[in-house]
């Protein structure tokens, strides 16, 4: 049974509301929305855990949390609108990567995530109707296969002669708190909320059996931390993209971004080493870095096929002449990868869409201009 309150409306229906404000003004700043964490709200937030994940520090689980559901859920909420809700640090967890290095995974405990689930929600109902269409990282209806296919039809234009593949330094361990919280104070001035958003990105964390604070980052593994990166990316890349490409950038330039990894195509191979040149400093500025030896330019599509012939070098094109097959050209970009948190990457599946050398090397470095 869904419980009203006071004016009337269930979450659901303040949530909805939120969605539809958001999409109708996109310069609207939300100023009450603690009030829709009830209850009700909080009940379904932790329906919606998956009973399988790892325990946190408390080593409870959902089916043992959930015996006394009604009672931890008042406490829980009385906790919330008292301000006296503090966090259990994450237990950290390194999970191998296929490089041979490692990632540290944050398992959190069935309590903390119920409110992490709760203010991703909110989060989610303001920011989806502001996202770009650019963005497809963990975003209702999308998911990586899309993202490919855009990258494809991107990266296969006529009028495409350039390509730029990111990656950001350990980008989620590095989002610094205080920019952060300063990007979501632009939508959001109810002071309370954004505290209780502080409390869970600054929660303590306990590796190798000793606890530390948090002081940057979002940890990988917590469920608030998807949306929280797609909204320092969506202000620091994919807005700044868009009005630079629309009024500083000669030619056509596009852009597809899943998580922290990004591909952007570029008409004029000039003008695609010129966005490469300026791109550290734009992220140096939001305490970001640029990972050289994983990001590459290359020149690609029609364009760079031809200068290739020209030179009489067709092995070092971008992307070679025959296009009638394009899926079976040999290179898979990382897009999908490791920072899929949810688990439900691309795999094996990934469609490649640029290609290697024979060395194995990026193949039509732009060295020299067009």
């Amino acid at each position: 049974m869904t419980v009203l309150s006071n004016d009337g409306q269930s979450w659901l229906t303040k949530l909805e509301r939120i969605g539809e404000k958001s999409a109708l003004d996109r310069s609207i700043v939300f100023s009450n929305l603690g009030h829709i964490i009830d209850q009700d709200m909080l009940k379904e937030q932790f329906r919606h855990l998956d009973g399988n994940k790892a325990v946190g520090i408390d080593r409870v689980t959902k089916a043992s949390w959930g015996e006394q559901l009604d009672e931890n859920i008042s406490g829980l909420l009385r906790r919330l609108r008292r301000g006296t809700y503090c966090p259990n640090p994450a237990r950290i967890t390194e999970i191998p990567k296929e490089d041979g290095s490692s990632r540290p995974l944050a398992i959190t405990c069935v309590e903390d995530k119920v409110v992490q689930l709760a203010v991703s929600t909110i989060l989610s109902r303001i920011y989806e109707p502001l996202f770009l269409p650019c963005s497809y990282g963990f975003r209702p209806g999308l998911n990586c296969h899309m993202a490919l296919q855009a990258l494809q039809q991107q990266t296969f234009r006529n009028w495409n002669g350039a390509v730029v593949e990111i990656d950001i330094r350990k980008y989620f361990n590095r989002i610094p708190h205080g920019m952060l919280m300063g990007l979501l104070r632009k939508k959001i001035s109810d002071r309370r909320f954004l505290r209780l958003i502080e409390v869970l990105i600054t929660a303590p964390v306990l590796e190798e059996g000793k606890s530390h604070s948090n002081d940057i980052g979002c940890p990988q593994g917590s469920i608030l931390s998807p949306i929280l990166a797609n909204i320092y990316l969506h202000h620091v890349i994919d807005e700044w993209f868009a009005e630079i490409s629309g009024s500083h950038i000669r030619g056509k330039a596009d852009m597809v971004r899943y998580a922290d990894d990004m591909v952007f195509t570029f008409e004029y191979q000039h003008e695609a080493k010129r966005f490469y040149s300026v791109l550290p400093k734009r992220l140096g500025q939001f305490g970001l870095e640029l990972h050289e030896d994983k990001s590459q330019l290359l020149a690609a599509g029609h364009v760079a096929a031809m200068r290739a012939n020209q030179r009489g070098d067709p092995q070092n094109a971008g992307i070679p002449i025959a296009m009638e097959n394009p899926v079976n050209v040999p290179f898979s970009l990382n897009m999908c990868g490791d920072s899929d948190l949810s688990g439900a990457g691309c795999g094996s599946s990934a469609s490649p869409v640029l290609r290697r050398g024979p060395s194995g090397q990026p193949a039509g470095l732009l060295t020299s201009n067009p």
